[in-house]
């Protein structure tokens, strides 16, 4: 995952693996042979003509009358009054209550529910404790949690209506296979009735006339942390988080973690001493800002494009709390645990230097398009060329060198950069192609600073303003040592 989702795609269609062609989604028992509450085959052409896979737009009020209620007489706080996410996490499920239980749900809600889930889900084919999730029905909520190794998701959904089996408090429990409810689900129409019953431990799913039983799994195998033990056994005081603030460093730092094997302490994002860190040896991410102040928050790069994911589930705020194994964030209606790395972020010096030996200013789209023409040439690398400053603006050339794969030539362009440094001596530098495109595909505004330390062996991109040098985004680019800047001169 790069990026992070549109809240509303993933609400209303839900991601597109849980979509799936309805012959593979109209199965019926373990053997796959599905059927319609009338004993038809479930791929005859009535079902074509029923709610099947129906994504028309439908009010409230049809949902009440699918299943079975008199939206005249429908009063909605007594679907609404469950318990909340929250207090699910503290109190955990309870025994099964016995009898016969009639869940009706939005399959907006659903999909909602296993879109977030998923996130915990082990990545196979094999069905094992990894690929499950439990369902835990109150009489006006339906919570559903799943666990893979390191990571634990729970989401709650309202249910369509108040289920009369249940009284205040009461729970029923029970596991089924992630993959085989998502593949229902992508068959269903607007709503879904889930019947379990207790006393058999049986339950059919049913949405319109595609009707087929769930095989449920053994709830003493489920693989799940107990979430009551999940507090802030640290001593850490909960944080408040905004969603979008996390996000935009997610998004900032996300692009140059390492993607192979690294050491250990450049394999994170890291909040700490107001900015957010992220990147290699060669090339680190710096995003200050001031809603970053008291923050201490770090992710292994593993569960990044998972926290991405998550984030729109999580409302504009989320709360952070920190365990000695788990980083534990909850939302309105989710909650996403991830394991807390152990391994702090490398210390480094990354603040920006009030003076450097040369400073140009480009515009940021500009350069950003000259450097992807120069990716036709295969090359790790380009060639800087600034001619000696006449006056505020120079025309600087870059040029790269083709590898044996793309042909020997050299591809040359030009961009008039201005010169903002008191050294007018002509230069050449050898840079690193991937970063600095990645630095400009990130960056914000519209020009970017190429800023070379004195005595230093790096480039330094960024778009803030000069008057808080601290406090902006930039990304430190390591240079070859034979290419790093030498200190001012006379001319």
């Amino acid at each position: 995952m790069s990026g992070t989702p549109d809240p509303s795609s993933v609400l209303v269609a839900g991601p597109t693996s849980l979509a799936a062609p309805e012959d593979e989604c109209l199965g019926g028992d373990a053997s796959g042979e599905g059927t319609t509450s009338a004993g038809t085959p479930s791929g005859s052409p009535d079902d074509a003509a029923g709610t099947i896979g129906s994504d028309a737009s439908v009010s409230f009020d049809d949902l009440l009358a699918e299943a079975g209620i008199d939206p005249a007489t429908f009063e909605m706080s007594d679907t609404f009054g469950a318990l909340t996410v929250a207090e699910f996490a503290e109190d955990g499920a309870s025994p099964n209550t016995e009898g016969v239980h009639v869940l009706a749900i939005e399959s907006v809600a659903l999909r909602r529910l296993l879109a977030f889930t998923e996130l915990s889900i082990a990545d196979t084919e094999q069905e094992s404790p990894f690929t499950q999730i439990e369902l835990t029905a109150s009489r006006g909520q339906l919570a559903g949690r799943s666990f893979e190794r390191g990571t634990f998701s729970v989401c709650v959904i309202p249910l369509l209506c108040p289920t009369s089996s249940l009284s205040d408090g009461a729970r029923v429990a029970f596991v089924v296979s992630h993959r085989a409810l998502a593949k229902a689900v992508g068959a269903a129409g607007a709503v879904v009735h889930l019947t379990f019953d207790a006393n058999t431990n049986h339950l059919t799913f049913r949405s319109g006339r595609f009707e087929r039983p769930m095989k449920l799994m053994a709830r003493n195998r489920f693989v799940a942390p107990d979430l009551r033990e999940l507090g802030s056994d640290l001593d850490l005081p909960p944080r408040t988080i905004p969603t979008a603030t996390l996000a935009r460093a997610l998004a900032f730092t996300a692009p140059f973690l390492p993607k192979d094997d690294a050491p250990r302490d450049l394999c994170s994002v890291e909040v700490r001493d107001g900015a957010a860190l992220g990147g290699t040896e060669a090339t680190i991410a710096h995003l200050g800002d001031s809603a970053f102040a008291g923050w201490d928050f770090r992710i292994d790069r593993g569960h990044v494009a998972r926290l991405q994911a998550a984030l729109p589930f999580l409302g504009e705020t989320v709360e952070q709390t920190e365990t000695a194994h788990y980083i534990r964030l909850t939302g309105e209606s989710a909650i996403l645990g991830v394991a807390r790395p152990t391994t702090p972020f490398r210390s480094c010096d990354l603040t920006l230097p009030l003076h450097a030996d040369r400073e140009l200013v480009a515009p940021k789209v500009a350069l950003l398009h000259r450097l992807k023409g120069l990716q036709a040439t295969q090359s790790a690398s380009f060639r800087l060329r600034a001619p000696r400053s006449k006056g505020k603006q120079v025309r600087a050339v870059l040029s790269a060198q083709a590898t044996a794969n793309a042909g020997e030539h050299l591809l040359r362009t030009s961009i008039r950069l201005d010169w903002r440094s008191l050294d007018p001596r002509p230069f050449s530098l050898t840079l690193p192609l991937a970063p600095v495109l990645r630095a400009l595909e990130v960056l914000d505004g519209s020009s970017v600073y190429l800023r070379f330390p004195e005595h230093g062996s790096r480039l330094i991109l960024h778009t803030g303003a000069e008057s808080a040098p601290t406090s902006v985004a930039a990304v430190h680019v390591g240079l070859p040592r034979a290419d790093a800047p030498r200190s001012k001169r006379a001319p």
